[in-house]
């Protein structure tokens, strides 16, 4: 299949994205100083637009980046403009572009925003979600404010990417020998007819699909606990699934090496994922 033109809006001006020349001073080059979201795509509309918004705000708030513009009509325009009826939208907006300097305070910095919308030809997970994904645990060693949707994700890469070399598709990550979240998701677990997972903390990122499926599935009759989980705790539950915007939600069927529900997709990991696809159909 040819590969088809995505368009890019920096700063609102269009331009192809493998065309686009961003300035090398801009501050996510230097520091990782930049915030991002990442929004699904169904149907040509983005799912959960609103939660979106809401956690970029937040995250722009803590690490005070000031007079960002309102990118969510500019989101709407991209998407349309590459007619993009199934895949995903990236937003990014950094500090600004200025000289190399450690400090912002008191700089009159220009946020710089980046938004693109690129297409799913094939769906990104849905032979994980017939199959079950393995995964591994690993130390995590991020840094102290993992709510804030930073682009700062070297620790992020490596966790993933030493999963993919073992053959895993997930780093479930462990700190004091607690379960935070994993490289890529918010991670859930089923423990005697209770659906658990981690309570929002600096330690956790907000995940748009974990607040919808905590909501979505008490209203299936599921109890529901926000909750610290230990470590020991993942390989004794019944059922392990994570979440994520592109991944939506896919079970986990074993743990380093170790089979979890004897290696079959349980119920609620399936009903998880049902749910959210059922809601991006219904999503106006």
């Amino acid at each position: 299949m040819p590969t088809k033109t995505i368009l890019a809006s920096w700063n609102q001006t269009i331009t192809p994205l493998d065309e686009l020349k961003i300035p090398i001073l801009d501050r996510a080059f230097f520091f990782g100083d930049a915030v991002y979201e990442v929004l699904r795509i169904y149907r040509g509309k983005p799912f959960l637009l609103e939660a979106h918004m809401s956690r970029l705000a937040q995250s722009l708030r803590e690490l005070s980046i000031h007079n960002a513009p309102d990118v969510e009509d500019e989101i709407l325009k991209n998407i349309a403009l590459n007619q993009v009826q199934e895949g995903m939208t990236y937003v990014q907006i950094s500090r600004g572009s200025g000289h190399r300097s450690h400090s912002f305070y008191q700089k009159p910095f220009t946020p710089n925003t980046l938004i693109y919308t690129e297409a799913f030809f094939e769906h990104p997970a849905e032979e994980e979600a017939k199959t079950g994904i393995f995964a591994i645990t690993q130390d995590d060693v991020r840094w102290g404010r993992c709510y804030i949707k930073s682009v700062n994700l070297l620790a992020n890469c490596v966790a993933l990417s030493h999963a993919n070399e073992v053959g895993a598709e997930e780093a479930i990550l462990i700190r004091d020998g607690w379960v935070t979240e994993g490289s890529t998701s918010n991670v859930f677990i089923v423990k005697n007819h209770s659906v658990i997972t981690p309570p929002l903390s600096a330690r956790i990122l907000p995940g748009t699909r974990r607040r919808f499926l905590v909501q979505a599935l008490k209203e299936q009759g599921q109890n529901v606990e926000e909750r610290p989980i230990a470590k020991s705790e993942l390989f004794t539950a019944d059922e392990v699934f994570i979440s994520s915007s592109i991944k939506e939600a896919l079970p986990v069927i074993a743990i380093d090496q170790q089979a979890i529900n004897g290696g079959r997709i349980g119920p609620v990991a399936a009903l998880a994922r049902a749910l959210i696809v059922q809601s991006s159909q219904l999503s106006d």
